[in-house]
């Protein structure tokens, strides 16, 4: 019994990451994505859409954030006016598209 319940407690923590989420966040203030995205909840998203004002700080942000869990398969910046840095998702094994403005 006691096996079983291990067994259960481990497959609940690996949910969240094992998740396929689509989200859309709306940025107000340049720089302040991480106010309004917790690297909690980026360990799930797998397609992740950005609105709105973000920098060059926030894109390191979340590569930093999915380069760690590489789980995230398309980022969409159509609705941003950022520019990519370098290499900034370089690192990032599971992103197979960055859509951008």
């Amino acid at each position: 019994m006691k096996k079983v319940v291990v067994l259960m407690a481990l497959l609940s923590c690996m949910y969240p990451v094992l998740a396929e989420e689509y989200k859309t966040i709306t940025c107000y203030e340049l720089g302040g994505l991480e106010k309004v995205l917790p690297k909690e909840e980026l360990r799930a998203i797998t397609h992740l859409k950005l609105v709105g004002n973000i920098n060059n700080l926030d894109l390191q942000y979340v590569s930093a954030a999915v380069t760690e869990w590489n789980v995230l398969q398309v980022l969409d910046l159509k609705e941003t006016g950022v520019s990519i840095i370098n290499n900034c998702f370089c690192k990032n094994e599971s992103l197979e598209e960055v859509r951008l403005p």
